[in-house]
């Protein structure tokens, strides 16, 4: 064996023993080395197909209220938090939907509550949102599709 063959084995049986030390050392600690050829990739086309039609296939509720301010007052989300979930709760223990989330900006607070019919959702969340510190200025009753056109109930400010 030449110098040369010695230099360019040592590496290799170094890291040999470097990775059988660690495997060693990883097993004694409860750990496992898994290589990474062992491990199973992300299903990501999965993800990708849930992502857009997911929405789509749902009605959709959008209840606005209307506001004084550009964003409301500082006190909006804590004064709207207990009508969000008392919402929330009446549809999950209805089976009808959810609360997605909310938005506030151009003198408006939004609720968007999707689910499996639109109709009765809004019957639910009617009195519901009747009990909420801020006006009612509309609510869209949307089908699902993306080219669906929402029913509209305006509401006169008081």
């Amino acid at each position: 064996m030449t110098p040369t063959d010695r230099a360019t084995r040592r590496p290799h049986v170094g890291v040999t023993v470097l990775a059988l030390i660690l495997g060693v050392v990883s097993l004694a600690a409860g750990c496992a080395v898994v290589s990474p050829s062992a491990q199973t990739p992300a299903p990501e086309q999965e993800w990708e197909a849930l992502s857009d039609e997911a929405v789509i296939a749902e009605d959709l509720v959008l209840v606005v209220f209307a506001l004084k301010e550009e964003f409301g007052p500082e006190n909006l989300l804590d004064t709207m938090l207990p009508v969000e979930e008392h919402a929330s709760t009446a549809l999950d223990v209805a089976g009808l939907g959810y609360l997605d989330g909310n938005d506030v900006g151009g003198q408006e607070y939004s609720l968007y509550f999707y689910g499996v019919d639109r109709e009765a959702m809004w019957k639910r969340l009617e009195p519901i949102m009747a009990t909420a510190p801020y006006p009612l200025a509309r609510v869209e009753l949307w089908p699902p599709g993306e080219d669906a056109t929402p029913r509209v109930l305006s509401f006169d400010e008081e």
